[in-house]
């Protein structure tokens, strides 16, 4: 999924699926919960946007956060570090 700005209950709805039973689905095909699996989608895509420096209030936005520190809670949680952080390693190294 290259747009992780949606939610489980839009996922659900483009694929004609109720939300539980996309939920079943999923975690019987992927051995993972919808909603893991897109906060992980979320991420995967803010490190690609933070790696391009982009401001992170703009990388928050364009990965479906409703805002900046809804991103630093969840970023921190998967990585280990904020953003912020993140970007400035990543731009230590280029």
């Amino acid at each position: 999924m290259s747009d992780t700005t949606g939610t489980v209950e839009e996922m659900a709805n483009h694929i004609n699926l109720s939300v539980r039973h996309l939920n079943r689905v999923f975690q019987q095909e992927m051995d993972v919960g919808t909603g893991e699996w897109l906060e992980k989608a979320r991420i995967g895509r803010a490190r690609e946007l933070l790696s391009e420096c982009l401001p992170i209030k703009s990388v928050a936005a364009m990965c479906g956060y409703s805002s900046s520190d809804v991103m630093r809670r969840v970023f921190g949680k998967v990585t280990g570090m904020s953003p912020a952080m993140y970007q400035k390693i990543y731009a230590a190294g280029k």
